[in-house]
């Protein structure tokens, strides 16, 4: 459906494709709603643009990300006001194991609420940008064949603001298979200093780290609950230590980028 408007899916089921099963680049005030994806050889639905929605599908068996998300446009701040709404997404990252997600996301002024996302060898979601709002999910059962991972990752940029992790479950992250490197699996990872998160309301569960900040800035956590967890929250100050040269070469370039 690349570069269409005002069209409704509803009800359908897309099986067994040797690439991606529903592409809807650039589309504005789609809605693709209660159907059933499964078996994609890569992503199960990719879409872009403004104004159009995910509803109430069930997404599973695929070979790389459930759903890959983007919209807006951060230098301006102009939301895409995309949301993915109470979808199923479960056993993806099939044939990529690594980096394959639920809900891989990113843009500016975008909706991910009351999804479940489960059952999957690393991360449920992952992505970079401004303004977006998480609330509502339930993660569950990941990081199964990965370490030095999260359930929620986001990384390596100053520049993400404005972002907000609210009333979200996150439940059981820990390997089951055999891993040569053995490090921790955490919660909420905002990795070497990513900034600009407000996370509260939340509850976590049967984690190692629950809350993990690796350095950044303006990062509010409060009001989360905490049960059989071994770290609830770790900070550290990594930007003024070991990567702090790396990390401005690589915040510098991506304000470049931002501001481009």
């Amino acid at each position: 459906m690349n570069g269409s408007s005002s069209i409704v899916l509803r009800g359908l089921r897309l099986e067994y494709a040797q690439g991606q099963a529903l592409l809807a680049h650039n589309v504005s005030n789609v809605t693709i709603e209660n159907c059933t994806i499964s078996n994609a050889g890569t992503n199960g639905v990719e879409l872009s643009g403004s104004g159009s929605t995910l509803s109430g599908c069930d997404i599973y068996d695929v070979g790389c990300s459930a759903v890959h998300v983007d919209g807006g446009d951060i230098p301006s701040l102009t939301s895409g006001n995309l949301t993915i709404h109470n979808n199923t997404l479960h056993r993806f990252a099939r044939v990529s194991r690594t980096l394959r997600v639920g809900v891989k996301w990113s843009g500016c002024g975008n909706v991910i609420s009351a999804n479940e996302v489960f059952d999957a060898p690393q991360i449920g979601m992952i992505g970079g940008g401004v303004n977006m709002l998480f609330e509502d999910n339930d993660l569950h059962d990941l990081a199964k064949g990965s370490s030095d991972t999260g359930g929620f990752y986001a990384g390596r940029t100053w520049a993400d603001r404005g972002n907000v992790v609210r009333r979200n479950k996150f439940r059981r992250f820990y390997q089951v298979e055999k891993m040569a490197q053995h490090t921790s699996v955490n919660g909420i990872y905002l990795d070497d200093m990513e900034a600009g998160w407000l996370v509260e309301d939340n509850y976590f569960e049967s984690i190692h780290d629950c809350m993990f900040i690796g350095g950044g800035r303006q990062n509010v956590v409060r009001g989360n609950t905490f049960v059989n967890c071994t770290v609830p929250v770790h900070v550290d100050d990594r930007g003024m230590g070991w990567m702090g040269c790396e990390q401005s070469r690589f915040a510098l370039r991506t304000l470049d980028y931002y501001i481009q």
